[in-house]
């Protein structure tokens, strides 16, 4: 009986083919579209957690791609995401993520407590 090797599945991060070098520019493009996107959207709305970056980028634009871009911005000290803990005037904790800018600090706000 032959002996059987599992073959690794192919590399997804670059594709199981070889892209024609009209389709390489294109991606190319779209990425750069989508890093203007997220900057654009950052300047406009200062603070953003990543369901509302979801819908400033558009929904047509799957997490899985704008994630790598915005990693990509992270990296580059652009862009910023933080964890930050509040508790409301009703003493209830919870935890968010926050996306902005490096240049726009992010403040957490006063609470004042209830009434």
């Amino acid at each position: 009986m032959p002996s059987m090797t599992k073959i690794a599945p192919p590399d997804t991060s670059i594709g199981a083919y070889e892209l024609s070098p009209e389709a390489a520019k294109a991606a190319l493009e779209e990425v750069q579209v989508i890093r203007e996107k997220i900057l654009f959207s950052l300047s406009v709305y200062k603070f953003l957690n990543a369901s509302m970056l979801q819908v400033a980028l558009g929904t047509a634009n799957s997490p899985n791609v704008w994630r790598k871009v915005l990693d990509e911005l992270k990296s580059d000290g652009l862009v910023v995401e933080e964890s930050i803990t509040l508790t409301s005037p009703r003493d209830y904790t919870k935890a968010y993520n926050v996306i902005h800018l490096a240049e726009n600090a992010f403040t957490p706000p006063v609470v004042v407590a209830a009434n």
